[in-house]
């Protein structure tokens, strides 16, 4: 279904959904987060919100041709989302 934005609210923290997000793009490379296994069933607004983000970046991990470079790059999503969450910019050295 078409979700229009982000949502504002989620039970999951924001490095929960990229890890599902980046587990929708490839689950070879990216396996599923740990607490999924606990989930019954996942709630609609947060699978909503890591499709989102796995459009976001999947033909990014796509193009790129290693392993290593497709885990630096959700490496690199991971510090950014730690980053937001802590409302710091992305460029400010703390």
């Amino acid at each position: 279904r078409e979700v229009p934005s982000l949502p504002d609210v989620s039970r999951r923290s924001g490095e929960d959904l990229v890890r599902l997000a980046f587990m929708l793009i490839d689950p070879d490379i990216f396996p599923a987060p740990s607490w999924l296994m606990r989930e019954e069933p996942l709630d609609a607004q947060d699978v909503d919100h890591a499709l989102l983000i796995a459009q976001t970046h999947r033909a990014n991990v796509e193009d790129l041709q290693t392993v290593q470079e497709k885990i630096v790059y959700q490496s690199g999503v991971l510090d950014i989302v730690e980053l937001m969450a802590m409302d710091l910019p992305a460029g400010s050295s703390t």
